[in-house]
Parts: structure tokens; C-alpha cells; sequence
């Protein structure tokens, strides 16, 4: 064939391994701006950036997260405007560390909201405050002095600017790179704030959007990336700590000031005064701080420390919440014995806790003497007194309540059996290869009793409500593991008693089903069943024991991953009545994911069930991150819950008995006659306040009082909760025409509304009793092809001459391979116009892939290329997927653009390099890639004869839109490990 050599449109991006530069890519500033204007700011950026040859990262939200890489001294923040508190937070540290920023425009101005906020977070640094956007006499930037020697000679004084507009703003310790005029003549434009380009020793900040409009001139090109080219090669920045301690503790002043003055209709006058003269105080200290030049950073946290304690007396506290907290048996049994362990329940109830979960039953063992069903654990067998005893008798002195923690279906854990495993076996969980415990680097996770087998199912019923027979003051029931295990970890159900009778309902093998087949739909939702009709059963039994007992699960956070992967349909748990109450773990570093997570929450249930998030005390271990998820919590839901007892003094916890929970509160799930008080308290004490401040008469407090005495007496009369939600409502329609004060009649109204919203679970729960139940369907993400296509299998042959990695299919080895069937869309299956193949051959150490991809259009190519993991799926590329073992879920991925840039990782980590020699070669109507991988590192053993699983892909990009293709069809995503072919050593 005759060889052309054609140009092929290279789109590079180019991302260094070593560059001490990178560009933050905000998902925050995306939503603000929209996609498509987000993408021509970034554009602009990389196009820049490109041009001078300046090579850079890409750090998304999502990375930046886990803070900015030691290796980078330089980030470039491309007109981000609108960014979270975390990520505020990370570059915070960041510029502390001595990291420079390039800027602009509103960069950091806008909360996650796009609400404005008082100044941009880099302005401390920057040396910026007041930014005001402008427009119409801002047609030139002049370079000063001091902008000449810093961006040199190739750019000329007056640069023309192609908008008019940009933010302005006052010097607060910058250099003025560069001023606004109105025309070449200098003439200034009529505002003070005339600075254009800003620098310190931590950066530089553009007044425009320099981002968007570099590539409108050279000049702009040039004074772009001059500046990222002098700040990337200065060493760390030398920052005035102090300067921006003290600077930021004056900001957090005014913003406790403001919150002080906000609150103020709502204190009684001698608090408000009281309050106000203690933060005049600290003000006058922080003063005198400013004005003395010897002030050093210790007196500066000292006094931040004493201002965010006031702060805390700030938060709103509420009278109706469910605080509960885990009590883990290790932080139990450190307490080292009964004394110390009442002491330690004491501690939770100054704290403000209402609600303990001691673990009682864990990994097929107990925390009590007294029960039997299991063992009890080897840590409590020396102590003198009952554990749960002590807890239960000191909880109840302080008024919380006690929900036992019990496992329910794991009985195992870090991959070991035990005594309950050991004289159980034929009730043990297994996969389809016969384990009970998933292998490899997911170890650790739990070990199943079988969540069908009758006895299995008993024994575990059993132990639970031996707890409520043998302590009846026991308030609650919290059940954990009430799930499978995640079925992309060990995908359970394979028992011998769970296959026999999945056969024996439905007429099927539950080894032959495939993937994306009505019977893997039926399998799952079989299996499933068997988890939520344990819920239902445990939970008949229970309140037959006890009919007032709290029953609660401790649930995957979001619903839809828990149905599909778990199969715990906590949702239709919630809809039917099974359950009292829900404990979602909501255990992530995130307040904006928690705030998602609670959203999706909320939704799912409507108000069906009590819904308690649990927050991770392991994962936010600092004071801050504490803070701001239980006010997210707090704020959203009438309870929460943290875990766990062992992290309670990792942080400062005050923040708890001095803030959100310093006044006392009944859990939300409590009957009415103990919520229409605290709220009915609650309310009297603002009359007394409003009554002080003259915005209510007796007469309006007298009717208010009247309403609220008759329903508290219908509560403490035990009527039913349809009689109380009426009144409450009743009394809601008339607050209007007999509270004056609009203001204070909407906060009665609130507050109302707050009532029937508490009672909601309640009233639910009941209205499901005796009705037929809801049944489960299928989990959205699972997708039901009718004529799946089969899973394809290749043979494939020993070479005794390796072929030679050059992009030349003509190597003898190739020559007695056969091709492929044809590669078929990713997600439907059809055939397409320009066909791909590959072939396979193996020697005693490497395994070789041929591909040949057909190409009508080889000029229209587009190729990313760059270093090593540089993402060239964006482009024209080929892809290997290597499934060596099933049993497993370990898998390696491939990826090779058309001109040799390889990308790998072994499942989504792209930090892993594995061996790989790969080249490329283009030809008139085809390109081809030949690639070399090691068999070893792989784990595949030729002589073992077993068959393995691999796949082959294809992208094809045209301008925005690439077509993708398969050797096997995955029908979604290319990582669908079950849709892999099969390949058989031959």
C-alpha cells in the first residue's frame, strides 16, 4: 500500500508531570457562568497558555478539595467567580504557604450562591477592597513605572482594551501595575479607583477579564502570560502573616457584629446590651493589636479563639432536634471501666447529646453479660458492672435516650471469621466463586451471615430482641449492616440456600444470568427483598415486645446507590412504615456534598420518616469543617447524628454545649407531649421579649397562651395525633387576625408549621398501618436490553517471533492472527462506516494487541497528545481493557491517541504506570496502533489455560462529538467489567 504522510490537526494539551503551574477549573464558577461561557473563559486561558508555551496543570474543585499540590507555586484563577467555602479555604492555605496567584475580573468574589460578598477572597492577599463593576470610560490600560519594569519592553504603554468594561477597586497595600485612561492622551477616567493591574508579593489581579480576552491582541497575550512567567519563577512568597491574621480577624468582628445586630428584635435588652459590650471590648483589644507594631501572631489567635467562642453563642439552638451520637465499643472500652464510662455519658449530656447509640452487638459479639445469643466481646469481659447497664441508667438520669447499635446481617469483619462464623458455617454469605470476604485490597470489609437462609435470619432476630426482652428501659433500636455488601466490591447471594431457592420461585440459575437481562433484574430485586423484609419482620417483632420502641437504620447515604449496590431499598422502607427513623451516613469533607446529599435525602423520603444524617467526626476532624456540617444539618433537619465517640475531642466541642446545642432539646421522634412544650417555652419567652419591646399586647399573649394551653392538654391526654395536628392547624389559620405585628405573627406561624412538620413521620407511619404495602422496582441505573448481544470470545495463538512495535501490521506474527469481529457502538451495537478490528498474540512474557482503525476522513482527525496520562481519550484514540481474574474487581485500561501518547490507570487511577510500549503510524485510509503489555504484571498465566477478560474500544472525534465503539458492546460505560469478552489461550 502506498504511504502518504498527511497533516493530522493536533490538539494539544499539554500537562507536564513537573510544571509548578496549574489552572483551577471551578465546577462552582461553571454553574455560575454556564458551561458554554465558562468554556471560553478557560479557552482563552489554555489558548494563552499554549501560545507562549507555557506549560501547566488542570486542578479541578474537586481535586483542589484535598488542597493544592506541594508542587505548585503558581495557580492561575480564571475569572472564578463564584467558589465555595472550601475551596475559599484551600487557597487560603495555599497563599499562607507562600503560593502565588494570577487573577481577575470577580475571581472569588461571589459565594457558592453567586450572592456577593463583602470583598474577593484573595483580596487580603492581593491588597484589593470595594470592587464595583464599570463600564464605558475604561478603554485603555497605561502601564506605570513600575508596570514598565515588570512587563519589560514588548509591551507598549497604552494597551486598547476590546470592552469598556471591568471591575475597579481601592489599593489596600498593592502596586499599581497599570491604570485606566480613556484614550492614548492618559486622560483618567472619573473614578477614583483607577487601578487596572494589581500586584503583591502574592500575586497579581487583573481588572478586566484578561482570561476571556487574551487572545484579542498580542499585547494581551504578552502581559498574560509575562506575568505568569516572572511570579512562576520567583521562590515562595514571603507573607506578613500577622498582617493578614489581624486583617482577617477585623473582617470576622464585623461579620459576629452584623449576626449580634440581626438577632437583636429577638434578646431581651439587658442581653442584647450585655452581649454588645463584650464584643466592644474584644474590639478595642483587636485596636490596640493594630496599632502595636511588636503584636505577634499568638496574641492575634488568642483573641480569634475568644471572638469565635462569642460567635458560637450567636448559633441558633433549637428546642426540638434528635443529637445523637455513636458510641463505638473501642471508645467504650477506653474509658477503662464503669466509673470512667459514666463519666464519659455525663460529658455527652452537658455536651447536648439527646440520643445515644452505645454499639451493643459488633462482628457476632455483644457489649453485655446478660446476652447470650452471641458472645460477649473479649474487651468488657473483666468488668465488674454491666456496660449497658451503666449506660442506660446514666443516660436516662440526663434525660437521653438509649437506641441500641446492633449488626444485623454482618457478622464478620477485616476478613477474618470468628467464634459465630466458625460454628455457622452453612450460614454464611458467599459470591459466585464460593468467598465470604472480598479479596485484595478491599480486605477489610464485612463478612455476611446468608440474608435469605431461615436460620441465618432467626439467629440474628434472635439477638436483637434479646436486647429489648432483657432491658426493657432500652429506648430504641439502631440497626447497622442491614444491607449486602457493595456489589462492586463482592457482589453476595451465591449461598447454597440462596440459589436453591431463587431456582426453586423463579425457574433460574442465578450463575447463568447475564448482564442488562430481565433476570438479572429479577435476581436483584429478589435479593433485595430478602434485606427489606427483615426490616419489616425485625421492626413487627420489636414493637410487638415493646410497642414504643424507636426503630432506626443506619443507611448508604444516597438512596439510589443503596438500592442498587446494596440492596437497600431504605426508600420503600420509609414509604411503608418499617421504620421509625433513618440514620443516612452522610460521611464526607464536603459541605457542598452534604448539602447534595441532604437534598437527594430529603426528597426521597417526603417526610415519611424521621431522617437523622450521620456526619463523620473522622473525616472532619477540625473545628471549622465540624462547624459548618452540623450547621447544614441543623439548619435543614430536625436531627443529626455524629459518629463517633472516639473523635468527640478532636475538635473544639464547645462549639456544641455553647452553641447549637447549648439549649436543652427533646429528640424530634418524641411523643406530643413532649414537643408541644418545647416548642410552647420556646414561644413564651419571644412574647416576653415582644411584650418588652412593645410589639405584642397582654391580650394577644392571652390568646396565644389559651391556644397553646388547650393543646398541650389534648397531649397530655393522650388523643390522637389527628386531633392535635388539626388544632395546630386551626390555631395557624386564626394567629393572623389576632397577632397585630406581622413579624411576630409569622415567627408563631413558623414555628407552627415547625409542628405539624415534626409530627409528619409520626402521623405517616400511622395513616400506613394495615395497608397494603408498596412494592419494590427496578433501581434506575439498572439498564434492561431485550436481546442483549452475546459476549464475544477470541482465541488467541503463541508467537515464537514477537512482532516489532513500530505501527506496521505486516510483522509475521501478525499474519497467522485472525482479525476481530468488527467493532459495533458502545451502547446500542450497530455496525458503523469506518470499522475497527485488533488481533492478539502472546509470547512467554507480553501480550501484543493489533488495532486497525478504517478512516474516510483522516485530514479531520484530532488528536490530543502531550505527556504520559495526558487525557487523550478526548481525542482520536484506541483503548485496552485487561479483566484478568474475576474475582477480582482489579482491572487495568489503556488508552493510545493516534499518534502513540499513552494514557493508563488500573481501574480509575490514573497514578498508576504499568509497562506499555505502544506506537502509531497514519496511513491513507486506516491508522494503526500496536501496543505491548507485560503478562505478568497483568496476572495472567498463559499455561493456567483460564480464560480471561478484555476489551476493546475506539473513539472517533469530530469537531465536539465523538463517536465511540467496542469490540464488546457495554451498553454504557466502557468500564462495564461484566460486558467484557472473553479471551481463550490457544
Amino acid at each position: 500500500m502506498k504511504r502518504y504522510f498527511l497533516l493530522v490537526v493536533v490538539l494539544v494539551i499539554s500537562v507536564l508531570a513537573y510544571s509548578n503551574i496549574a489552572v483551577f477549573v471551578s465546577k462552582t464558577t461553571e454553574n455560575f457562568y454556564g458551561r458554554a461561557a465558562y468554556m471560553d473563559i478557560l479557552n482563552g486561558t489554555f489558548a494563552a497558555l499554549d501560545k507562549g508555551m507555557i506549560p501547566y496543570k488542570i486542578i479541578t474543585t474537586d481535586e483542589i478539595l484535598s488542597g493544592v499540590p506541594e508542587d505548585i507555586s503558581l495557580l492561575i484563577i480564571p475569572s472564578n467567580a463564584a467558589i465555595t467555602d472550601d475551596e475559599a479555604a484551600v487557597l487560603d492555605k495555599f497563599l499562607l504557604r507562600g503560593g502565588r496567584v494570577v487573577a481577575g475580573y470577580e475571581a472569588t468574589l461571589r459565594y457558592p450562591n453567586f450572592n456577593l460578598r463583602p470583598n474577593y477572597t484573595l483580596g487580603n492577599y492581593l491588597g484589593i477592597k470595594s470592587p464595583q463593576w464599570a463600564r464605558g470610560e475604561y478603554k485603555y490600560m497605561k502601564l506605570t513605572e513600575e508596570g514598565k519594569k515588570f512587563f519589560g519592553n514588548n509591551v507598549p504603554e497604552y494597551i486598547k482594551m476590546p470592552r469598556g468594561f471591568t471591575f475597579i477597586f481601592d489599593l489596600d497595600g498593592a502596586k499599581p501595575l497599570a491604570v485606566w485612561t480613556k484614550d492614548t492622551e492618559g486622560t483618567p477616567t472619573s473614578s477614583k479607583k483607577n487601578c487596572a493591574i494589581a500586584m503583591t508579593e502574592s500575586g497579581i489581579f487583573f481588572g478586566e477579564n484578561i482570561f476571556l480576552i487574551a487572545e484579542a491582541s498580542d499585547e494581551l497575550t504578552t502581559i498574560f502570560n509575562t506575568a505568569v512567567r516572572k511570579l512562576a519563577e520567583l521562590p515562595p512568597a514571603d507573607i506578613n502573616v500577622t498582617k493578614i491574621k489581624l486583617q482577617k480577624l477585623k473582617e470576622k468582628l464585623l461579620t459576629v457584629q452584623q449576626s449580634l445586630y440581626l438577632l437583636e428584635e429577638a434578646m431581651k435588652s439587658k442581653d442584647f446590651e450585655s452581649m454588645k459590650l463584650k464584643l466592644s471590648q474584644i474590639e478595642k483589644r483587636i485596636e490596640t493589636l493594630s496599632l502595636n507594631e511588636n503584636t505577634v501572631l499568638e496574641q492575634i489567635e488568642e483573641l480569634g479563639r475568644e471572638l469565635t467562642t462569642f460567635s458560637y453563642s450567636l448559633l441558633p439552638s433549637r428546642v426540638v432536634q434528635t443529637r445523637a451520637i455513636w458510641l463505638d465499643h473501642g471508645a467504650m472500652a477506653a474509658t477503662g471501666g464503669p466509673e470512667n464510662l459514666r463519666k464519659t455519658i455525663e460529658k455527652l449530656a452537658h455536651l447536648g447529646f439527646n440520643v445515644l447509640l452505645p454499639e451493643v452487638i459488633w462482628k457476632g459479639t455483644t457489649i453485655s453479660p446478660k446476652l447470650t445469643v452471641y458472645p460477649q466481646n473479649e474487651e468488657f469481659k473483666d468488668w465488674e458492672e454491666d456496660p449497658l447497664e451503666i449506660i442506660i441508667e446514666e443516660a436516662h438520669k440526663y434525660d437521653m435516650e438509649v437506641h441500641a447499635w446492633t449488626w444485623t446481617f454482618a457478622v464478620g469483619y477485616l476478613g477474618e471469621s470468628n467464634e459465630l462464623m466458625n460454628k455457622n458455617p452453612h450460614l454464611v454469605e458467599k459470591d459466585r466463586f464460593g468467598r465470604t470476604f472480598a479479596e485484595g485490597d478491599n480486605v477489610k470489609r464485612a463478612g455476611f451471615f446468608s440474608h435469605s437462609n431461615p436460620k441465618a435470619r432467626e439467629l440474628i432476630k434472635s439477638a436483637i430482641k434479646e436486647v429489648v426482652e432483657k432491658y426493657p428501659e432500652i429506648d430504641g433500636i439502631n440497626l447497622d449492616y442491614i444491607r449486602y455488601e457493595n456489589s462492586d466490591i463482592i457482589d453476595h447471594g451465591y449461598d447454597d440456600y440462596s440459589v436453591k431457592a431463587f431456582k426453586e420461585e423463579t425457574g433460574i440459575d442465578p450463575f447463568k444470568i447475564e448482564k442488562y437481562t430481565k433476570e438479572e433484574v429479577l435476581w436483584h430485586l429478589w435479593r433485595e427483598n430478602q434485606v427489606t423484609s427483615f426490616v419489616k419482620e425485625i421492626s413487627e417483632e420489636l414493637k410487638a415486645i415493646k410497642p414504643t420502641i424507636i426503630i432506626s437504620a443506619d443507611v448508604i447515604n444516597l438512596p439510589t446507590g443503596a438500592q442498587h449496590k446494596f440492596k437497600q431499598n431504605w426508600v420503600l422502607w420509609a414509604k411503608n412504615g418499617y421504620v421509625d427513623a433513618l440514620f443516612p451516613m452522610a460521611y464526607t469533607p464536603s459541605s457542598d456534598d452534604l448539602r447534595i446529599m441532604i437534598e437527594a435525602e430529603k426528597s426521597a423520603v417526603s417526610g415519611k420518616v424521621f431522617l437523622y444524617p450521620g456526619m463523620s467526626l473522622f473525616v472532619n476532624r477540625d473545628t471549622e469543617s465540624v462547624l459548618k456540617q452540623l450547621k447544614i444539618l441543623s439548619e435543614e433537619l430536625d436531627g443529626l447524628s455524629m459518629f463517633a465517640l472516639s473523635y468527640i475531642d478532636d475538635f473544639d466541642n464547645t462549639i456544641l454545649s455553647k452553641g447549637l446545642f447549648r439549649k436543652k432539646a427533646v429528640p424530634a421522634h418524641s411523643e406530643p407531649v413532649k414537643i408541644i412544650p418545647a416548642y410552647y417555652e420556646e414561644l413564651k419567652n419571644l412574647t416576653e421579649i415582644w411584650l418588652e419591646k412593645g410589639s405584642i399586647t397582654r391580650e394577644e399573649i392571652s390568646w396565644f397562651n389559651n391556644w397553646f394551653e388547650a393543646i398541650l392538654e389534648m397531649a397530655k391526654n393522650d388523643e390522637k395525633l389527628d386531633d392535635i395536628w388539626n388544632a395546630v392547624i386551626k390555631m395557624k389559620r386564626e394567629v393572623s387576625s389576632n397577632i397585630k405585628d406581622m413579624t411576630n405573627a409569622r415567627v408563631i406561624i413558623d414555628t407552627l408549621y415547625s409542628i405539624t412538620d415534626t409530627f409528619r413521620p409520626r402521623w405517616y407511619i400511622q395513616s400506613r398501618k394495615g395497608k397494603k404495602p408498596y412494592k419494590a422496582v427496578k433501581p434506575e441505573q439498572m439498564i434492561v436490553v431485550e436481546k442483549p448481544i452475546p459476549i464475544p470470545r477470541m482465541e488467541i495463538f503463541k508467537t515464537d517471533i514477537a512482532p516489532k512495535i513500530d505501527g506496521n501490521a505486516n510483522d509475521i506474527a501478525w499474519t497467522h492472527a485472525s482479525w476481530s469481529s468488527p467493532f459495533v457502538t458502545y451502547d446500542h451495537g450497530k455496525e458503523v462506516m469506518n470499522k475497527t478490528y485488533v488481533k492478539l498474540v502472546y509470547d512467554d512474557k507480553y501480550l501484543y494487541v493489533l488495532y486497525k482503525a478504517e478512516e474516510s476522513d483522516i485530514s479531520g482527525m484530532q488528536i490530543v497528545s502531550g505527556k504520559r496520562d495526558t487525557r487523550v481519550y478526548l481525542g482520536d484514540s484506541v483503548e485496552c481493557f485487561v479483566w484478568p481474574d474475576e474475582k477480582n474487581k482489579v482491572y487495568y485500561h489503556f488508552v493510545i491517541s493516534a499518534d502513540g501518547t499513552v494514557y493508563d490507570e488500573i481501574g480509575f487511577d490514573s497514578k498508576w504506570n504499568g509497562y506499555i510500549k505502544a506506537a502509531s503510524k497514519v496511513y491513507e485510509d486506516h491508522w494503526i496502533v500496536e501496543i505491548k503489555l507485560d503478562l505478568e504484571e497483568l496476572g495472567i498465566d498463559p499455561s493456567s489455560n483460564r480464560p480471561f477478560r478484555m476489551n476493546f474500544n475506539r473513539s472517533r472525534w469530530r469537531g465536539k462529538t465523538p463517536l465511540y465503539t467496542g469490540w464488546s458492546c457495554t451498553y454504557g460505560s466502557f468500564h462495564t467489567l461484566d460486558r467484557f469478552g472473553y479471551v481463550i489461550f490457544k
